[in-house]
């Protein structure tokens, strides 16, 4: 099977022209390497070309039934995982910072603050900085919810205000983006993040047991292919090597699902394809580096499988080297 990248430039245009583009070139199904707003827009258009979608990312799937499938972790069961979180931890007391994100099914906050593209993010810090003088309005934790490009501007603004209280990040601080964004945005990698998603990361490759050992074969490939000089990026503008940095289990286990439903087809005919996604039953024997995936709902990857991440910017060695910023997610049980 081959692979044909499109750029969708982040856009609800630029999302449907990529999938114009895709279906123009008879595709087998699609896999959205992105999140945000503008995914609705590529799915309306795949519906509408009756071609399968696999959504690592983006939790959008619920609308598209039949036809799109999320392969990363269900809204569902990340917002319940935050909430919990919070309670092992005795936080009762949050703010939550809707950075583009929404609201947090199950929270509770004590206030809530928005943020936008554009927004003073350092007014935002100093407000709640005031508030934390005031007894009867503090708050002991801080939850933010977006995309990581929103999200990381707030966490700078906060750990430069000096608030001393833990900060809980929705899943897409998970992206590679969400480091690079940190670092422009004058934060620290060094500081403490949890979020929730899940334990595909790096450390877990270091561990003995079947996902380890999986996630190490998936991390050992990635090596050999960053060492070949003649390998290239998606688009074929840069080296592999330049960017292996930044390469994702989430995506790598949607595309291997792809390729497992067109043979279960034993077609590459989107139809055909998006029929036989519903009966695929996927683990590590199948090719996947991350958790099991079972394809009967529109959220293919089980509850259970969305855990707490704490982050870490020491590397565990198992990627090939970069001088990008990059955060290391790892399980954190701890209360």
């Amino acid at each position: 099977m081959t692979l044909v990248p499109v750029n969708d430039k982040g856009t609800s245009d630029g999302a449907t022209a990529a999938v114009k583009q895709l279906a123009g070139r008879d595709v087998a199904g699609i896999v959205v390497a992105t999140d945000g707003p503008h995914v609705a827009a590529g799915l309306a258009e795949a519906a509408a070309d009756s071609i399968p979608v696999l959504l690592p990312y983006d939790q959008g799937a619920g609308g598209a039934e039949g036809r799109a499938w999320s392969t990363g972790p269900g809204r569902r069961a990340s917002d319940a995982r935050l909430v919990e979180t919070l309670a092992q931890r005795r936080l009762d007391a949050p703010l939550l910072v809707d950075a583009g994100g929404g609201q947090v099914t199950g929270l509770a906050p004590r206030e809530i603050e928005t943020y936008a593209a554009g927004d003073d993010a350092a007014a935002l810090a100093q407000r709640l900085a005031r508030r934390q003088r005031q007894l009867d309005t503090a708050v002991d934790s801080v939850v933010v919810s977006g995309p990581p490009e929103l999200q990381a501007p707030v966490v700078a603004a906060l750990q430069g205000s000096g608030i001393d209280v833990p900060v809980l990040l929705t899943g897409s601080a998970l992206s590679p983006g969400f480091a690079d964004a940190l670092v422009q945005a004058g934060g620290s990698l060094s500081a403490p993040l949890i979020s929730v998603g899940l334990d595909d990361g790096d450390a877990t490759a270091l561990e003995s047991n079947e996902a380890g050992r999986a996630l190490a074969a998936y991390f050992s490939a990635l090596q050999l292919t960053a060492g070949d000089p003649g390998a290239k990026d998606l688009f074929g503008d840069r080296p592999f090597a330049e960017v292996a940095g930044a390469a994702d289990v989430s995506s790598h286990d949607a595309v291997v699902a792809l390729v497992r439903a067109a043979a279960v087809a034993g077609s590459a005919d989107p139809a055909k394809v998006a029929a036989a996604v519903p009966g695929l039953r996927l683990g590590v024997g199948d090719g996947l580096a991350g958790p099991p995936l079972d394809f009967g709902s529109t959220v293919a990857t089980a509850d259970g499988s969305v855990v707490t991440l704490a982050a870490t910017s020491v590397s565990p060695g198992v990627r090939p080297a970069s001088d990008a910023p990059a955060l290391y997610w790892f399980e954190s049980t701890r209360p």
